[in-house]
């Protein structure tokens, strides 16, 4: 079973879906397995549209970008495409940029991994590319050895600087980090 995510067209900003650290192959941050990326795209528009998929995987801190595949999705319709062939980044340092034609909020993306064990599917939230929200303002713990990982894109067309900042109380943790175009970074926490 797995949930759908549900956005307002009206607040969509661009045609672009970013889904970052996406497990590809086996990864040595999740329980041992093979995941394959599988994408569930849905035209909502009364047109086709063609959705453009891009892969990016980092390796030493370099971004190897690939378009790897075109889908032409018809009006009010769906479709699902997989990557069995891909090899990843044992780190989750893999990301994927799927593009649409047409609109925006005319496409919903929505990208899990499928494994042959346990677990079966790890989904992946995506974010409008122009979106200016983050999606690191929300409480999680790290008490009792619990492990976190924090995964940070760069999607501009420059190298970019991220802050991080983790307050707890009246204790703060702050560190900077550069990332190149197309970078995927891990921070485990």
């Amino acid at each position: 079973y797995s949930s759908a995510i549900f956005t307002d067209p009206a607040t969509v900003k661009s045609t672009t879906t970013v889904f970052t650290g996406v497990p590809v192959g086996s990864t040595i941050m999740l329980p041992q397995g093979n995941y394959v990326p599988t994408l569930s795209l849905g035209n909502f528009s009364g047109r086709d549209s063609t959705v453009s998929i891009r892969y990016v995987r980092t390796v030493d801190n370099e971004a190897k970008s690939q378009d790897i595949q075109k889908v032409l999705i018809p009006a009010h319709n769906t479709r699902e495409v997989s990557f069995p062939g891909l090899q990843g980044d044992p780190t989750l340092q893999d990301s994927f940029l799927i593009v649409a034609d047409g609109a925006p909020g005319d496409i919903a993306a929505k990208l899990v991994a499928r494994s042959d064990n346990d677990p079966r599917e790890i989904e992946q939230l995506g974010k409008d590319l122009l979106d200016p929200q983050n999606g690191g303002n929300h409480p999680w713990s790290i008490e009792d050895g619990t492990q976190s990982t924090l995964l940070l894109f760069n999607s501009s067309a420059s190298t970019q600087f991220f802050d991080v900042a983790i307050t707890s109380a009246a204790v703060t943790w702050q560190k900077a980090y550069q990332l190149k175009t197309l970078q995927t970074k891990a921070i485990n926490i």
